[in-house]
């Protein structure tokens, strides 16, 4: 009687997942996500095909990620992260225990001599925007532009290393991340060259990819809403002028210009499924018990997506990140904001990247109106891959003229 019991179950179980497999589009899955959580609530088990706990909701996450965030701090070996590691458990982002703590260590103290978060990072931002501006000005045709080339950098990463190796001398300071890293290389044995390469793949990743992902969908998003693009323009002419350098010194400033950049990535939402997460050691979550060894989903692209403090999350409103008076921030929407996940194991590139996002946008429109190809219409429907990406399109652009 046991072993038929035991075979129906079993039975129930396959069934269960071959009509999961037959049901879903795994291209949309972040989407259907959004229907599972009207059935099961915020937190609830698919099977990929193991078993995953996904938390939908943005308390759920922090409560996870951050209250508890020693309890979820693992990773899986599993697709994909294994594709994206030049060595088991190596590096920042997929790595877990005690090397991932001391590569992120590592990592931020070397960014931070090269000024992560000072004003020499921000330098060097400023003059890759100013590269970037040298670009578009030696194309003569910008009645159709294809803003993915010149914001999509390709890179092999082990030739990057390898060239930035060739030219170290360990008798001077070194000249860049690599050579830093290197450098302690020989005095920590918890350092070396596969390390090396990880980290720098998941800056490549976290980093760049998404960052020049983002901003690509900034320059569609605001091509199809001219509307809010002049609102932004009019209000970086009114601080800095045509010809003055954005610096983040003047947020407080650009309340709006700041608000729309949060709304870019809300809008444009480009992480589908955020890195999965493994509990190592039995825990909870929403008072719902959850066995150490488990792989979870934070799934931060439904908070932003269908969180009741952004209303109308399907149109595009920076006003949203403000309140009335139009200058002072919302707090609870600037908070469940979290492109960069949240608690232990948030981007570690994050202040980097919104650095880069204000000064790339704010030198784009100082210098270019951005609107669509006469005669076609915007597409914002994104293609499904590691980020959600936009379709390749050209765009128009336009000098500014004061």
């Amino acid at each position: 009687m046991l072993s038929i019991v035991v075979l129906l179950f079993i039975s129930a179980i396959v069934i269960y997942i071959w009509r999961f497999y037959e049901n879903t589009d795994f291209r949309r899955l972040h989407m259907q996500i959004a229907d599972y959580t009207k059935i099961y609530g915020n937190v609830f088990t698919l099977w990929l095909p193991k078993p995953h706990v996904v938390i939908t909701d943005y308390e759920g996450i922090k409560e996870a990620f951050a209250k508890k965030g020693d309890d979820f701090s693992g990773r899986s070996a599993i697709f994909p992260q294994i594709v994206f590691q030049n060595v088991e458990n190596g590096g920042v982002i997929f790595s877990q225990g005690e090397n991932w703590k001391e590569q992120r260590r590592i990592s931020l103290h070397i960014l931070r001599d090269f000024g992560m978060g000072k004003n020499l990072m921000e330098e060097q931002v400023l003059l890759s925007a100013q590269e970037f501006l040298a670009h578009l000005a030696s194309i003569k045709n910008k009645e159709e532009i294809d803003l993915r080339t010149p914001i999509q950098v390709k890179k092999n990463i082990t030739e990057d290393v390898e060239r930035c190796l060739k030219t170290y001398n360990p008798d001077q300071e070194p000249e860049c991340f690599v050579q830093a890293y290197y450098q302690r290389m020989q005095t920590n044995p918890n350092l070396d060259y596969d390390n090396l390469l990880n980290v720098c793949m998941d800056f490549f990743l976290a980093g760049m990819e998404t960052t020049t992902t983002t901003l690509r969908w900034g320059t569609l998003i605001l091509a199809e809403h001219i509307d809010i693009q002049e609102k932004i323009r009019e209000e970086i002419f009114s601080v800095l002028g045509a010809d003055g350098r954005p610096s983040t010194s003047l947020r407080n400033r650009l309340p709006y210009t700041n608000a729309a950049i949060q709304e870019i990535q809300r809008y444009a939402n480009i992480i589908p499924l955020n890195v999965i997460h493994r509990t190592v050691k039995d825990t909870s979550v929403e008072s719902i018990p959850i066995p150490g060894d488990t792989l979870v989903i934070g799934h931060i692209q439904h908070v932003m997506a269908h969180s009741p403090v952004y209303k109308d999350a399907n149109e595009f409103r920076p006003e949203r990140f403000l309140m009335e008076d139009g200058i002072t921030p919302n707090k609870e929407a600037v908070e469940q904001l979290c492109p960069f996940s949240v608690g232990k194991r948030q981007c570690a590139g994050e202040g980097l990247a919104k650095v880069e996002l204000f000064i790339g946008l704010i030198t784009l429109l100082q210098n270019y109106k951005i609107e669509p190809v006469k005669g076609r219409q915007v597409d914002l429907e994104p293609i499904f891959a590691s980020v959600l990406l936009p379709k390749q399109q050209p765009l128009r652009l336009t000098p500014v003229t004061v």
